[in-house]
């Protein structure tokens, strides 16, 4: 999703005295984002709040619910200075993530300030790299540690920490330390009554010079809609209507074949792999309809799935074969052998 940028102009204006004349301006600038629901302005009140310590923070929710906005909004309303930087987990070979995880650290400070970290995917983190991360965070003991921390820690997770400790992907110990610095960021439809607010302000990020605001009719079908993707799903709506259509009120016919097309392609965006894996599978039996399976099936599923995980893995590191091989956990020789095999053309994939 293009990045939305933060200015409204409709929004009402709040004030906190616990932060300075910027740092509100700042807040009241992203209103958009928060709404007027009594859910959105508790969550408002609570970043607020823990932008002024020094504590990690865990941010968790599904995807697109705007964990990335509401970290860099921390970062901002600390006035820490240094770098803002982003560091998502999943997309770093598990072989190298305690360097790389070092390296973003380091790259955080600037001019004598040591600025804010972001952790997407602090799940996939080992364990132990997550309990030595997250204490020497809380005990700010630089050297009792090889990783040297910025001065901010947030952490974003898909779930809430509770549900990530019975999976078993996060310490216990670690979460009854960390609960208090948790916060849940809710899904589009807790808050739906903030829709029309968010709609327009998108609306007039991507409008440019034009005149564009939505009909009632228009609201009423993306109030009604199920945001399996969240905010990031209704920007990307919104942009399309905006751009495709030469109408200054849009209307409901504007929107409607987009969120069915939306609608499929967000079916399984939203899910954890082993969500889509099961969805897809039971897609298949719910198929079949009485009729047998196909034979040897556990064969012809690991077949099916692993040339487009292979080209998939190869489209992400962007044709580096020795990255892929990391990120598939197998040899180098291995995948070469494999991309021969399954007819694979490994520059033509890269490049896509």
């Amino acid at each position: 999703m293009t990045r939305l940028t933060t200015r409204s102009a409709t929004a009402k204006t709040l004030s906190f005295s616990n932060i300075d004349a910027k740092a509100n301006q700042v807040l009241n600038e992203m209103a958009w984002f928060f709404g007027e629901s009594d859910v959105m302005q508790k969550l408002r009140r609570e970043v607020v709040a823990c932008s002024q310590k020094r504590a990690p923070v865990v941010l968790s929710g599904e995807n697109g619910v705007g964990k990335a906005i509401l970290a860099r909004l921390i970062h901002t309303l600390s006035n820490t200075g240094g770098r803002f930087i982003t560091f998502d987990t999943a997309s770093v070979a598990p072989s190298q993530l305690e360097v790389e995880l070092a390296h973003a650290m380091q790259n955080t400070a600037r001019d004598g300030q040591a600025g804010t970290l972001h952790l997407i995917g602090i799940e996939y983190l080992p364990k132990v790299l997550q309990q030595r991360l997250m204490q020497h965070y809380r005990t700010s003991c630089a050297e009792a540690s090889p990783i040297a921390p910025p001065a901010r820690l947030l952490c974003s997770a898909r779930q809430p920490l509770n549900e990530l400790v019975e999976q078993g992907l996060f310490p216990e110990k670690l979460y009854q330390d960390s609960a208090s610095m948790c916060l849940e960021v809710p899904t589009l439809s807790a808050h739906s009554e903030d829709i029309a607010m968010i709609a327009e302000h998108i609306v007039k990020q991507y409008a440019g010079d034009r005149q564009v605001r939505l009909s009632k009719e228009a609201l009423a079908v993306l109030k009604a809609h199920t945001w399996s993707s969240n905010l990031r799903e209704l920007a990307g709506v919104i942009r399309s209507a905006v751009l495709t259509s030469p109408r200054h009120i849009l209307g409901a016919e504007d929107f409607e074949p987009l969120l069915q097309k939306s609608s499929g392609n967000a079916d399984t965006s939203s899910m954890s792999l082993p969500e889509a894996a099961e969805t897809c599978l039971g897609r298949y039996f719910d198929g079949l309809r009485g009729m047998a399976p196909a034979p040897e099936l556990f064969s012809r599923v690991m077949s099916e799935v692993e040339k487009p995980l292979i080209e998939n893995v190869l489209r992400y590191v962007r044709g580096n074969q020795l990255r892929a091989a990391e990120v598939l956990g197998i040899n180098r020789n291995t995948l070469r052998k494999k991309i021969r095999d399954l007819g694979i053309d490994a520059k033509k994939v890269g490049k896509s």
